[in-house]
């Protein structure tokens, strides 16, 4: 076995998530390391490795072919103890599949829930059957991809025992026996089909710390004290009740939710503290499945610390699992220091699962002073999703650092998955009025509708209909409908909303998809595609020596534009109108191309492509908008 192998393992043995990530990220395929016939995630189950499976097992369950290095003999062991006479089952190099572990661990509820996601070996739904009816004495069964699991049958001679106490029990008095039978029904025994019902506040507590049992909501609860955020590996189904924090879940409600978290309403109440560590309000990290949550607070947020970057998220820091048909109503301000990073976001910090079908109400407003914000996710990782997501907020953030970048998204701070199917309706604002006598090419002030800061993967069929607006003092100035700058692809995009970008000293650039569309490097290509634009586009620059630009689709095009459209109006604030261009497509083009485009002829547009040679290349001017409705690139 190899020093990294045997690193990694050593990793997972202590729980050493530090260790583990350093190494993952170093060399990615020790992931699909298996030891033996002990596959990574497999080891992960046998040692119980929380941390690390919190945040890797949505990755680890992808992997389907291994590595293989050496067996541990100490893991070997352990298993041996574990699966007892069902080790046969794994005789020569036969693998011990993730599922298989789950199944020989008695962890139930992990197994059913994450088994249809499971690449499974020729026997391993035959191994589980014998393995629950070998070792837990239960009869599973699986049908139509899932996994079903009855709960254990009393054995004949405690059956017997059990009968000869309730005849005792009843012959001394029926009244006991009676009531033992009705509490059980009332209280329920943690199955799925009988779940252990909660009518109190020490009840919910109790439950949180039992396990993977399921549980539900019978009433509405109110938290009377300091609370600590729980682990939930089982299930909760609020039923609908809500749960009142009345300010005391202020650290988070869940710290690991690794099982499910339903059908339930939230209310943090108010929360006005200092945050000095990075902090999830309803879970610290997801890994299972949040469903039909309804969260709502009123807060007023500060950061003190100064050596360390801060990310504060109104439901998840970290998701790795699913959040589905939540909402989220908040009225949430958040002033930082400056000195380090600070990031706010509505649903999620850091996510590398799904977000879906999640909503920011209307009346809602995220209001930050040198905080960078975003209402649904700060970093939605490469393999995050974010799907049919709605922001209804009014978004806004204002410095008076002129050290201080303000960045102010509808749906993201920065994209490097999918994001699909999402709206914004609210206004995006991004003010900084920090004064500073130099230009820094490196400063500028964000706002965007979809994602505010760059965008380095798929933004799909989104919709901007919220005002942008982006103003600063000393820096460049960019606001854009759906990223300001992007790297990657925006493809079936729209904005049918006012842009406006502001700069007091410097040059602004703004566009009704994207205020810049460049390629991140000479091997690879930015592409917008199939998008549209509405509303007006106003801009205001600054110094005379500095050049403002604003076109329907892309402020500075360095990469691809091509069938998209734009039917938007163009308007400056200022006198120096010559220090401006509008354009139909781009307002300023460089190595770029556009191809089978339209733009709405203006008074004050007079080329499609940026001010240079060959500038209506690849665009189509149409004088009316039934012109542009005759062509093949409109869509409505």
């Amino acid at each position: 076995m190899n020093d990294q192998a045997l690193q990694i393992l050593e990793a997972v043995k202590a729980d050493d998530i530090k260790t583990f990530s350093y190494l993952a990220e170093q060399k990615r395929g020790l992931l699909s390391l298996c030891f033996g016939r002990f596959p990574l995630l497999s080891v992960c189950y046998l040692y119980n490795a929380r941390k690390i499976l919190a945040e890797y097992e949505n990755m680890l369950i992808q992997i389907s072919s291994y590595t293989f290095v050496d067996e541990d003999f100490l893991t070997y062991k352990k298993f041996q103890r574990k699966a007892k006479t069902c080790l046969r089952l794994y005789s020569g190099k036969k693998i011990i599949t993730p599922p298989e572990m789950l199944a020989v661990l008695n962890e139930t509820f992990r197994l059913t829930t994450l088994y249809p996601r499971f690449a499974k070996g020729e026997n391993t739904e035959e191994n589980i059957k014998r393995i629950y009816k070998t070792l837990h004495r239960r009869e599973p069964k699986a049908e139509n991809g899932k996994l079903y699991i009855k709960r254990n049958k009393l054995k004949p001679a405690i059956l017997a025992a059990v009968v000869i106490m309730i005849i005792v029990s009843v012959s001394m008095t029926a009244l006991p026996a009676i009531a033992m039978t009705n509490m059980a029904r009332l209280t329920g025994d943690g199955s799925p089909e009988n779940p252990l019902k909660i009518f109190g506040e020490a009840q919910l507590v109790s439950a949180l710390e039992k396990g993977d049992l399921h549980y539900t909501l019978e009433k509405d609860i109110t938290l009377t004290s300091g609370w600590a955020p729980k682990n939930l590996s089982g299930r909760l189904d609020g039923k609908g009740h809500t749960i009142y924090a009345n300010g005391h879940a202020a650290a988070g409600f869940i710290d690991t939710l690794s099982g499910a978290l339903v059908n339930l309403n939230i209310d943090l109440g108010e929360l006005n503290k200092d945050i000095s560590d990075n902090r999830g309000l309803v879970a610290r990290v997801n890994s299972g499945e949040a469903s039909g949550i309804n969260v709502s607070l009123t807060a007023a947020f500060s950061e003190s610390a100064s050596d360390k970057d801060i990310y504060l998220s109104c439901f998840a820091l970290e998701n790795y699992g699913t959040i589905d048909g939540c909402t989220l109503s908040a009225n949430v301000s958040f002033a930082g220091n400056g000195e380090k990073d600070v990031f706010l976001a509505g649903f999620a910090a850091f996510n590398k699962g799904t977000i879906k079908n999640c909503t920011l109400d209307e009346g809602s407003a995220l209001s930050t002073d040198t905080v960078d914000v975003s209402g649904i996710v700060t970093e939605n990782a490469d393999s995050g999703i974010v799907d049919s997501c709605v922001n209804y907020a009014a978004i806004s953030q204002a410095t008076a650092s002129a050290q201080w970048n303000p960045i102010s998204g509808g749906i993201a701070d920065k994209n490097y998955g999918q994001i699909t199917n999402c709206r914004n309706y609210g206004k995006i604002s991004s003010v900084s009025t920090g004064d500073s006598s130099e230009y820094d090419s490196q400063m500028y002030t964000l706002a965007a509708g979809i994602v505010a800061n760059h965008n380095y993967g798929k933004i799909e069929n989104c919709l901007n209909n919220g005002e942008i607006y982006s103003e600063s003092k000393s820096t460049a100035a960019y606001a854009s409908g759906i990223a300001s700058v992007n790297y990657a692809l925006i493809f079936k995009s729209k904005n049918d909303a006012d842009i406006k970008a502001a700069s007091q000293k410097y040059g602004v650039l703004a566009g009704g998809i994207t205020a810049y569309n460049t390629r991140p490097d000479l091997f690879s290509y930015a592409i917008v595609e199939n998008s549209c634009v509405y509303g007006k586009i106003e801009i205001t620059g600054g110094k005379t020596n500095y050049w403002s630009f604003a076109g329907g689709i892309a402020g500075e095009n360095q990469a691809l534009i091509k069938t998209s459209y734009s039917l938007a109006e163009y308007s400056v604030t200022e006198a120096g109108a010559e220090r401006y261009f509008f354009g139909g497509i781009m307002g300023y083009a460089y190595n770029a191309y556009a191809q089978d485009n339209c733009y709405l002829s203006r008074d004050n547009v007079t080329f499609a492509n940026g001010p240079r040679p060959g500038n209506d290349i690849g665009a189509t001017r149409a004088a009316t908008v039934e012109e542009i409705k005759a062509l093949e690139v409109y869509w409505g």
